[in-house]
């Protein structure tokens, strides 16, 4: 019900971007200063927890406990991981939510006004942390450019104290808003072995052709970046593969950039931001026609896949092969 929420209103609420405009206005949000608002205006202390010494709660990043007013934060959290929770709280507090999460990661959901107030505090959240008018100038300056450039992202990606995934997120809720580039998709996979058995974990799309959830039975087509980019992740370096997609069978070509990385239990994850090309689109990247782009032809799921000489494919196409079955009997019977 949430993802279809935010696709209908394109992942933008200019009433959470005005009100986090209005928080600790001309003061850098950082770690100390967000935890001085909350000790401040909310009486809430910080602390430390070890999952060593609470193995049942190594896989949360935060507990809040209401009644001594304690906020705790996992001690293998990141600077970065650590400065966004602090935002998210301070979310939750500026605005005076109260029916709410008391961890991250979920432990349990209670209500959809849970899962809804969760989302606006981590949206409020990204908007203090990655203000609207810098990031909108660095894209501009950066889709103007006639090669697409790897440092250069990074350098966009690297000047704001959050994660990677969080302003590629941020770029979902400003592409539409501020470009007119609504046709968009955000992904992020994550593997243990690579790109053999990735896993959808998140997903949002404003395009109505391309849509992972529909084939979570299926095997996602190995050529998308977001999946053999897994198999590109060694240590702790980051690698940025972008491509344009030709979903042949559908008629719609997309740009997609994916990252990927190491995830913290030891695996792979990527996530990817695609932008279906249209002409109005090709106008405002100028990119789009650089020869180091890769180009490839993709299909959604191998079962539905007519590329049958595709080197990458790990299943059979069993439906596409009982569709056309299924048109050469209702053939015959006419």
């Amino acid at each position: 019900v949430l993802r279809s929420y935010l696709e209908i209103h394109k992942n933008y609420f200019p009433e959470l971007e005005d009100l986090a405009g209005t928080f600790l206005p001309g003061e850098e949000k950082t770690e100390s200063t967000l935890k001085k608002y909350l000790r401040t205006e909310h009486q809430i202390s910080t602390d430390i927890f070890d999952g060593e010494k609470h193995p049942a709660l190594a896989g949360l990043r935060t507990v809040l406990v209401p009644r001594s007013k304690k906020f705790f934060l996992n001690r293998n959290l990141t600077e970065k991981q650590r400065i966004f929770a602090l935002a998210r709280e301070s979310g939750f507090r500026f605005m005076g939510i109260r029916a709410r999460p008391l961890t991250s990661t979920w432990v349990s959901v209670h209500s959809f006004d849970e899962v809804f107030n969760n989302f606006k505090a981590s949206y409020f959240a990204a908007c203090i942390l990655l203000p609207k008018n810098t990031l909108v100038r660095e894209i501009r300056k950066f889709l103007a450019d006639e090669k697409f450039s790897k440092r250069k992202f990074f350098h966009v990606l690297d000047q704001f104290p959050v994660s990677e995934e969080t302003v590629f997120y941020r770029l979902f809720a400003l592409l539409p808003s501020h470009f007119q580039i609504e046709k968009l998709y955000f992904l992020k996979f994550v593997s243990s072995d690579g790109s053999r058995d990735p896993q959808l974990t998140k997903e949002i799309h404003l395009v109505g052709q391309h849509d992972p959830q529909e084939n979570r039975n299926g095997h996602y087509c190995r050529r998308w970046p977001g999946i053999s980019i897994l198999d590109e992740v060694h240590g702790n370096e980051r690698f940025i593969k972008t491509q344009i997609s030709n979903f042949e069978s559908m008629g719609h070509r997309y740009f997609e950039i994916a990252l990927g990385k190491a995830s913290k239990d030891g695996g792979q994850e990527s996530i990817t931001l695609g932008l279906e090309i249209e002409s109005d689109v090709r106008s405002k990247i100028a990119f789009l026609d650089d020869p180091g782009i890769t180009r490839k032809d993709v299909g959604q799921t191998c079962e539905k896949c007519a590329l049958f000489d595709c080197k990458e494919r790990v299943a059979a196409p069993s439906v596409l092969s009982k569709e056309r079955q299924l048109h050469e009997i209702n053939k015959a019977m006419e």
